[in-house]
């Protein structure tokens, strides 16, 4: 009886995560309430909540300027579920190619691959995520490999060199400075 009890509390947990993950994309976000709410998915960890947070990184948000500081968070926190993260991202990216998406997919995945997180990442409200994705293995040797595999994948679906060429050079501009930055310390 104690078991059954168990699962009716996690279907309520799940059933009011869902509940507002809609209402933030419905209702209006800010990233403070989206680090929340990645949280709680991560704190979930299953299929279902990876799912919502597919939700919230291939929202538009209505065509917001800012819509990087919500939707790149999100991305990045779908490698927290691993390969099965990286195979949503290449889903994503396959189902929508415009440039910002781009983007923001080849500067996680490329992250992943380098084993780093983007400057899009290093702001203090990504505290939380970047330690919860450093300790959930995100940048394993394995997870690199995929990422490089995921990667490549996707830049030869592009059928158009811009389309390929204007994200890749957005996010090569992204990781430089950081590395500089890094060797420099050194």
């Amino acid at each position: 009886m104690i078991e059954l009890g168990r699962r009716f509390d996690y279907f309520e947990d799940y059933r009011l995560l869902e509940h507002d993950v809609h209402d933030f994309i419905e209702n209006g976000a800010n990233p403070q309430a989206l680090h929340s709410l990645l949280q709680r998915c991560l704190d979930d960890g299953g299929i279902k909540a990876m799912n919502l947070v597919g939700l919230l990184f291939e929202n538009d948000y209505g065509g917001e300027t800012w819509k990087w500081e919500l939707k790149e968070p999100a991305g990045f926190a779908l490698l927290f579920w691993g390969e099965s993260g990286l195979d949503e991202i290449v889903r994503l990216a396959a189902g929508n190619g415009r440039f910002s998406n781009l983007s923001i997919v080849f500067d996680i995945l490329s992250s992943a691959a380098a084993g780093d997180f983007s400057s899009f990442l290093l702001s203090d409200t990504s505290i939380e995520l970047r330690k919860r994705l450093v300790s959930s293995g995100c940048f394993t040797d394995e997870m690199r490999k995929q990422a490089i595999k995921a990667l490549i994948e996707i830049v030869l679906h592009i059928e158009e060199e811009e389309d390929v060429l204007n994200p890749l050079a957005s996010v090569f501009q992204r990781h430089c400075p950081i590395r500089r930055e890094q060797d420099n310390r050194v």
